[in-house]
Formats: structure tokens, C-alpha cells, sequence
């Protein structure tokens, strides 16, 4: 009986489900598009396979073939699919779709709906005629450039988008030359891209196309105009503009060249001497709209990005993370990564500040809190390897930052409004530390406020923890596990027992001659106050009567010739 109903099942879903529908004619940006593998329709639902709708759509992908998992990117979104799922995640969300993705002869086939929303991409879709249409919304946009409009191209295998005149057209659609060519104006410009140049400059690139240009064109002797900076999608690049000594040759030529790491852009512009004016400005219209897309992701956007590294590493997320989370101060980062990785590094900013914190990975596993020290409003985070992995990079996926150790970023949007800048974690200060936390508990569960449980504290690292005078490193740690250490880990001490208790602390240094001192300030009823316990501790041994808990902060700052805090 069982198997009798799973094979009315199956009849069930294979009537439903149409395989290499060949009757389905679909169209992107006005071009006939013919798959390798034909659609699936299921339903009411049209099914394209992954990989080749995202090359048709610009984007970069890698493909996980043991995991059946792909994972899209394209203007700062990532999509990851997997094998017959009607779960997906954007941006690190999981959203649970209309139509489930499918497995068919080893290729995933992804609902195209679904897709075509997330990026932005216009659908129509006749069904009783079989016909579908997509349009890029990004590329039908249409700007005005100085009372001129232009629309935006994207050439997919180089990764990279620009504006031109919306009446410009395709000269040459196999070599990327762009142009309109009538009796009143003929104007081209070819794109072009060479990869994997080491140790060569913008200028070397100049000269050598210069000199290049001249000997494949020697009866024209070609000489050079103008030479002007640009800045665009964060790379300074080059505009040069040769003219012939020959009178009768009215044909300018201008090269635009730019770098990023190892690949040289180059857009190489032809035109009529009488129209000069005219089209170099067109021209550097062109250059203020040309983006390299893997490198145009601005820290202070709002984003969620997922870098080369972070997929090759295998990395997966316990809690998904999406762009502008919510978070009350802080944040648990959790969940696997290749265990040749031990440690990872988290930036957190907000305007010109910063905080970094360490997280560490054991066997493949971390589980650690990220803070947001800044108060209300978006931060933003950076992801980083602490070292390099041997592992190589998929080469599917263009490596956004080569020489980095850049694994993601997001940004978050803190809600609450508590004063934790100075109770969260920081170098050699752990006061997540349960021992540390244990024993500031027992230290002043008979105090009441701030003030009595600081002076608690104080009373027992004079008592109990005896100061040496070497120069080494030590954590807050090691003081509690020797009862001994130096000026600046007394002081770390201190503080971290303070934070462990939510009391908002931090630590100065003081400059005089070649020597330092450290201390410790306390926020206690709305102020700042100097507390000092390694000059208390040296005090109770002279018995000289000299108190440090809220010293006098005019005597400290005179006697020191530069005042720093070394915590944040």
C-alpha cells in the first residue's frame, strides 16, 4: 500500500512538471536567449538553470557540485540556492520561496521569479503564449549628463558598468566597441581588459601604449595633447589624448587607462578633430560613471557581502546575518569555518571610530559576541582572517581584495542606547571571563553601588597582589592565576573586574621623560575618577598614608608630559 501511494505521488508531480520546454521563448533586454540546458516549468512556476541565468544576469557565482549549493553575487546581493529546497538565503536571510529549486541531470535549476525580484530585473511572463521577458531596470534608466541622457551598459565578463550617449549603439558587439557613426558625427570607443600584469604601473602602461600606438601607425607620427587625473569607483586612473602632426588627419585619439591590482582597463576613444570639444566631455561623463563592480562596495553603504574567502573556507553562519540587523549592543557570531583557520579579527566602525575584537575558532567552531561600543545607529563590520590560508581561492569568483584577508562585511543598526563603551572586552581585559567574573561577585556581593564595589576591588588587589617591576606581557588573566604583575596588567586588572560588573572603566598612560605610568578612571555617578592601585599598592607599603582611590586628577595631569587612554 505504501508504495503504491508513493508511486501515485511521483505520477502526480511528474504531470505537473514539464521538462526542456522548448516552447518557452524568453527574452532579455529585447535579445533572444537560448539556454544550454532548456527551462523546467512546474505549475505555474518557470525553473532556469543557475549558473546560466547568472551569467546572463552579470553575475559572479561559485558552484558547490558536492553540496548541490550556489552561491549568486550582483550589486552587493548574495543569494545562495541549494538542491530541491524551497529555502533560500539574501544577504544571509533565509526567505522560503513560492517554488522550490530542482536537480535535473546534475544541474540546479532556480525559480526565476524569485530571482529576477531580488535583482532588481523587470518580468513578463505570458504563459498561454509562452513567452518571457526580462529587462535589466538598471540598464532602462536613463541619466542626464549636463542636459544630455545617457543609459547604463554592463559588460558582464569584465565586470564593470559605465554610462554612454543613450543614442550610442553596438559598432562591434565581439570587441566591445561602442559608438554612432552618420555624416554629422562618428565617434567609437573600444573596451578592453589585460589581466595579470605584475609590477606594471598606470604610467609604464602610458608610455608603452604610446609608444605601441606610434609604431603600428608611423606615416601619422602621433603626438601627445593632454595628459589628465581621474578618480573613479575609488582608482585613480588616466585620461591621454593623441593628435597627428599631420594637418590633414583630423582623427583624435584618447585612452583612458585605470588599474585595479593586477588588470589594467582600458577604454580607447576615437573621434573627429571638430567635434573635440564636445566629446571629451562626453568622454569624462563616461569616466565619473565607470564602476568596477567588485570594488565598488563602499564601507559606508549599507550592505551584506560575502567575500571569496569566506565561501572557499566554507564558511556557514549559525545565526544569518542580513544587511542593517538590529542589535542591542552587541551581536553572537557563531558557526563553522575550514579548521586550518584559528582565529578570526572583527572591526567594528562608526564614523572615524573603530574597535576590534578577536574571535576565536577551535576545531571549525566559533561562538563569540561582537560589541557595539558607539551608541545609537549603524555600525558597520569587517570579517578578517587573522592569517592567510593555504587554501586556494575559486577562481569562478573574481577575488575582490587579492591581497587581503577580507572575509565579509555587514552592517548593523544598534537600538539601545546603554553606556557600554567601557564594559565590553578589550586588549588583555576579558571580563567574560568566568573565573574574572566569580570573583569581582564574591569580592562585592555585600556592596550596594558603584562607588562601594570599586573601592572593594581597590582594597583587595593592595592586599592581595604583589607588583613587579618587569616589563612583560601579561593578561588580566595571569594576575588572578599569580596574584603578581606589572603596573599596566595591575591596572588591566582592575579594570577588567570593574567591567565584569558593568561599572564603565578605562585605562590612561602617562608620559614623563622615557618612562610610562598606567592608571585606571572610573565612571561613578555621572563622573570620571582617577583611580590608581599600583601606586596604592607601593603607598601601603611605605605606609605613607597617600590615598589613590579618586586621586586628584589636576596632580596627575600636571606631572606627566603627554596623557593617552590606551583602552577604549
Amino acid at each position: 500500500m505504501k508504495r503504491l501511494f508513493t508511486v501515485l505521488i511521483l505520477i502526480i508531480i511528474l504531470s505537473s512538471l514539464s521538462f526542456g520546454s522548448d516552447d518557452l521563448s524568453v527574452f532579455y533586454n529585447n535579445q533572444l536567449i537560448s539556454f544550454e540546458s532548456s527551462p523546467i516549468i512546474l505549475e505555474n512556476s518557470v525553473l532556469l538553470p543557475a549558473i546560466e541565468i547568472s551569467k546572463l544576469f552579470g553575475a559572479q557565482y561559485t558552484w558547490d557540485a558536492d553540496a548541490k549549493l550556489i552561491t549568486i553575487y550582483r550589486d552587493n546581493t548574495f543569494i545562495k540556492f541549494s538542491g530541491s529546497s524551497y529555502l533560500s538565503y539574501v544577504n544571509g536571510k533565509s526567505i522560503m520561496m513560492d517554488a522550490a529549486t530542482s536537480i535535473y541531470n546534475g544541474i540546479l535549476f532556480v525559480p526565476i521569479d524569485f530571482i529576477t525580484n531580488v535583482f532588481d530585473i523587470n518580468l513578463e511572463y505570458d504563459a498561454i503564449n509562452g513567452v518571457m521577458r526580462m529587462t535589466n531596470n538598471k540598464r532602462n534608466i536613463y541619466k542626464t549628463y549636463t542636459d544630455y541622457f545617457y543609459k547604463t551598459v554592463e559588460l558582464p565578463n569584465f565586470n564593470i558598468n559605465f554610462d554612454i550617449p543613450y543614442y550610442w549603439e553596438y559598432l562591434d558587439e565581439e570587441n566591445r566597441t561602442f559608438g554612432y557613426q552618420s555624416d554629422y558625427e562618428n565617434v567609437s570607443m573600444n573596451v578592453t581588459l589585460i589581466n595579470n600584469l605584475e609590477n606594471t604601473t598606470t604610467d609604464n602602461y602610458i608610455k608603452n601604449l604610446y609608444f605601441n600606438f606610434n609604431l603600428a601607425n608611423p606615416e601619422n607620427n602621433y603626438f601627445k595633447i593632454s595628459e589628465k587625473p581621474y578618480i573613479t569607483s575609488g582608482f585613480s586612473g588616466k585620461l591621454v589624448v593623441y593628435q597627428s602632426k599631420d594637418i590633414e588627419n583630423k582623427i583624435i585619439n584618447a585612452h583612458y587607462i585605470t588599474q585595479a591590482d593586477n588588470i589594467i582597463y582600458s577604454f580607447n576613444f576615437s573621434f573627429y578633430k571638430q567635434d573635440s570639444e564636445y566629446i571629451l566631455s562626453t568622454i569624462e561623463n563616461i569616466i565619473n560613471s565607470f564602476e568596477i563592480q567588485s570594488f565598488a562596495i563602499e564601507v559606508a553603504d549599507e550592505h551584506y557581502v560575502e567575500y571569496p574567502k569566506f565561501i572557499n573556507l566554507k564558511t556557514s553562519m549559525k545565526n544569518e546575518i542580513y544587511s542593517n540587523t538590529q542589535v542591542k549592543n552587541s551581536l553572537n557570531f557563531s558557526g563553522t569555518i575550514d579548521s586550518s583557520v584559528k582565529n578570526l579579527i572583527a572591526i567594528v566602525e562608526r564614523n572615524n571610530e573603530s574597535f576590534t575584537f578577536n574571535i576565536t575558532v577551535k576545531d571549525g567552531y566559533f561562538d563569540e559576541s561582537i560589541y557595539f561600543p558607539f551608541g545609537l545607529g549603524k555600525h558597520n563590520v569587517s570579517i578578517l582572517l587573522e592569517t592567510d590560508s593555504n587554501l586556494a581561492i575559486n577562481t569562478e569568483l573574481v577575488d575582490l581584495n587579492s591581497q587581503s584577508n577580507l572575509m565579509m562585511k555587514f552592517s548593523v543598526i544598534n537600538i539601545s542606547d546603554d553606556f557600554i563603551r567601557y564594559t565590553i572586552p578589550d586588549t588583555n581585559i576579558d571580563p567574560n571571563n568566568l573565573n574574572l567574573q566569580s570573583m569581582a561577585y564574591l569580592l562585592t556581593y555585600k556592596s550596594l553601588t558603584d562607588y562601594a564595589k570599586s573601592l572593594d576591588i581597590y582594597n583587595y588587589i593592595l592586599e592581595n597582589i604583589k607588583l613587579k617591576s618587569e616589563n612583560i606581557s601579561q593578561s588580566s588573566y595571569d594576575v588572578y592565576i599569580y596574584n603578581e604583575g606589572n603596573n599596566l596588567s595591575i591596572t588591566n586588572f582592575y579594570v577588567t573586574l570593574l567591567r565584569s560588573l558593568d561599572i564603565p572603566s578605562r585605562v590612561f598612560r602617562g608620559s614623563y621623560f622615557n618612562n610610562y605610568h598606567y592608571w585606571a578612571e572610573v565612571y561613578l555617578n555621572g563622573s570620571w575618577y582617577i583611580v590608581d592601585p599600583t601606586f596604592g599598592i607601593l603607598s601601603a607599603q611605605k605606609q605613607d598614608g597617600k590615598n589613590y582611590f579618586i586621586a586628584n586628577r589636576d596632580d596627575y595631569y600636571s606631572n606627566y608630559s603627554t596623557v593617552l587612554e590606551v583602552t577604549h
